[in-house]
């Protein structure tokens, strides 16, 4: 998390852009809680950078694929095409538009020397 706000998804990396970004949930915005907005880290890091205006906490943000924030939420549409969930959201929806986040799941034995990591953030 960064200032009590959780990761939700990434910005993949460009040519004009090689790093891949986390993007943040704002869940505070004007310390009004409720009022939200997803923000990346500037590059010093001691700033927010917002990719979306205000708007209202609702269920549907978490229900939906990638398309939907990319396409509605996050005005500049090239920084939309390159966001991403840390984990796609499971519902029909998804299922009927086809979404795949390109991430993989990989199920590893933890026998000796090997090191398993698991993503916190991404809650079942």
């Amino acid at each position: 998390s960064r200032h009590g706000d959780l990761q939700i998804g990434w910005l993949k990396p460009t040519a004009d852009d090689p790093r891949e970004r986390p993007v943040f949930l704002d869940g505070r915005r004007g310390n009004v809680s409720g009022k939200c907005a997803l923000y990346i880290d500037s590059d010093d890091r001691e700033r927010k950078v917002y990719l979306t205006k205000e708007f209202n906490s609702d269920p549907y943000l978490f229900l939906t694929s990638d398309f939907f924030v990319q396409n509605l939420l996050i005005q500049n549409h090239d920084l939309g095409k390159r966001f991403h969930y840390l984990e796609q959201p499971k519902s029909a929806l998804t299922s009927y538009l086809g979404q795949d986040s390109g991430e993989q799941i990989k199920d590893v034995a933890p026998t000796g020397g090997t090191l398993v990591v698991f993503d916190s953030v991404a809650l079942p």
